[in-house]
């Protein structure tokens, strides 16, 4: 990204990558209905969701070898990791739903999709910089 994008101010950068990964997530969710139950659809956007977080970040932190310059892969990370992603993973959702089924008295479903989904998203990131990390040292060279 150059010129006119890097003069966005970044709340409007984060605002419109947050608008597009609600609206992603939204289209997977009614993609997908009813097939499966609402606890694995969680599971997938936060898992795909943290995997793509952890492989932007290894990448957005590199600088710009050329200029030694971070800015456009700071407004990328902006949109792409606080927004985009932001949007697209749904960690009140997740919340919402595990507070939804210890309400219903559902405690032991409560505690499995709580630390499920914990462990998924930290898993999932983990992955993404691991994959990331060999492409992100190749690129230096």
């Amino acid at each position: 990204m150059t010129g006119p994008a890097l003069r966005l101010p970044p709340v409007l950068v984060v605002a419109v990558g947050g608008g597009l990964g609600s609206v992603a997530r939204v289209g997977l969710f009614e993609a997908i209905g009813d097939a499966l139950p609402p606890w694995t659809i969680l599971t997938l956007v936060n898992l795909l969701g943290s995997i793509a977080a952890g492989a932007l970040w290894v990448r957005l932190r590199q600088r710009d070898p050329a200029t030694g310059r971070a800015s456009a892969r700071l407004v990328a990370s902006a949109f792409l990791i606080t927004g985009f992603l932001g949007g697209f993973t749904t960690f009140s959702g997740f919340g919402l739903y595990t507070a939804t089924l210890a309400g219903r008295g559902l405690t032991n479903d409560a505690i499995v999709v709580f630390w499920l989904g914990l462990v998924i998203a930290v898993f999932g990131a983990s992955i993404g910089v691991a994959l990331a990390r060999p492409v992100a040292a190749r690129s230096q060279e």
